[in-house]
């Protein structure tokens, strides 16, 4: 048990895995509830993971209803979401709840640094508070050189002016299609559009990150900064805005995701991202 994680030992009791990621029910019942009756071909049980279960359909989590309640004895169905009460009730009192809660940051950190040993010790600090102690997510952070990406846009947002906005969002746009480019290469299934999406998605959490902080700075938290290596960038922003502004730079970061969700033009939307930044008292 010390030398295996659970996926590898997971891995070890299947013969077949299966992701879904469609959520209609007739591929639920072509990929899930069909072959999970028939036994395995190899190994000794078969898993089923069903990702973002809460975006299951009525009709396809009613379907899975019977075979969630008297599942064979080779089968496994494992629902992920983020949101129990996306699932039906039913769907629920068919289910044995596995919660998944954040590893402690110093955890993270240490880790991160056996796991990526060239990382220099300020790069796992920040990824591990960043991460929210998602061990996996900062191991791919370091993968993809987030923290040498998020110290030139704290620099950037130290001098952000009206001037300055445009040639900002720009090298916003830039760097999270290179970031995209640099996660396409674990997500080969995934389109560019999608990746690009994952590092502009990353980088706003970035910026937020850095007005979380700036307003940490003001309210005399006494808690760990996410961006400790960079107290000047942290120190301009906190005296330039007031505490209302930084809460309103963090909501507007917020605000470009959504809009970025919804297919908006990234070039417009990070434009006027960056002018709403310079606005905000």
């Amino acid at each position: 048990f010390k030398q295996k994680t659970a996926y590898e030992m997971l891995r070890s009791l299947v013969g077949s895995e299966m992701c879904i990621r469609d959520r209609s029910i007739d591929v639920v019942r072509h990929f899930l509830l069909e072959p999970a009756g028939r036994r395995p071909l190899q190994g000794r049980a078969k898993v089923f993971i069903v990702e973002e279960a809460e975006r299951l359909s009525e009709e396809a989590q009613n379907a899975m209803l019977k075979t969630l309640e008297e599942p064979p004895p080779t089968t496994f169905i494992i629902l992920l979401t983020r949101s129990l009460d996306g699932l039906l009730p039913t769907t629920r009192s068919r289910c044995q709840p596995v919660p998944f809660r954040a590893l402690p940051a110093a955890f993270v950190e240490s880790r991160l640094r056996e796991l990526r040993p060239g990382l220099p010790p300020e790069g796992a600090a920040y990824l591990a508070r960043f991460s929210q102690g998602r061990l996996g997510l900062a191991a791919q952070y370091a993968e993809d050189g987030l923290h040498e990406m998020k110290r030139a846009i704290g620099e950037s947002l130290a001098t952000l002016s009206p001037h300055s906005a445009g040639a900002f969002a720009g090298k916003l746009a830039e760097q999270a299609a290179q970031y995209g480019k640099l996660a396409a290469a674990r997500e080969t299934e995934a389109s560019d559009t999608e990746m690009n999406r994952v590092g502009l998605r990353a980088f706003l959490a970035v910026i937020a990150a850095f007005y979380a902080d700036a307003l940490r700075r003001q309210c005399g938290s006494e808690g760990p900064l996410i961006n400790v290596d960079q107290p000047r960038v942290i120190d301009a922003l906190a005296g330039r805005h007031s505490r209302r502004g930084l809460t309103q730079a963090i909501r507007e970061s917020a605000t470009a995701g959504f809009h970025i969700e919804g297919n908006a033009n990234v070039q417009l939307t990070l434009e006027s991202l960056a002018v709403r930044l310079t606005r905000c008292g």
